[in-house]
């Protein structure tokens, strides 16, 4: 029965159903993209170190490559790695990115799971 019913629908019933049928697409695609943040952010905060070190040179270098791309990074200066760590690990997303060496004390276990909700990680020269 279900098999004929669908046969004896007329062309104005099917142009109705796929017509509300996108609209619907449609409807949840503007949602989406109105409500959800998009990938890439349009904003990056990076926990830089201090503001005369190494780290905050290394940030003004991301800052240059990432605007090419229309993306405005943010940097917060702090006392070093161990703080920069200590913000990445932080569940209130205070920062999205920093500088972190790899000798900092635990690095090696409290990354695994710092870095597994984080972006990839790219160098400097993957950028460039």
């Amino acid at each position: 029965m279900g098999r004929q019913k669908i046969r004896q629908l007329t062309l104005g019933a099917w142009s109705v159903t796929i017509i509300v049928i996108l609209l619907i697409v449609m409807f949840f695609s503007w949602m989406s993209y109105r409500f959800l943040e998009p990938f890439p952010p349009k904003t990056l905060i990076m926990a830089t170190g201090m503001e005369s070190g190494s780290y905050a040179a290394l940030g003004e270098l991301y800052r240059r490559v990432l605007a090419r791309d229309d993306i405005r990074v943010i940097l917060r200066p702090t006392s070093g790695a161990v703080e920069n760590l200590k913000l990445l690990q932080d569940k209130s997303r205070v920062v999205e990115a920093g500088f972190v060496q790899g000798t900092v004390g635990g690095i090696e276990e409290s990354s695994k799971s710092c870095i597994s909700r984080r972006s990839v990680i790219h160098t400097i020269m993957d950028l460039l």
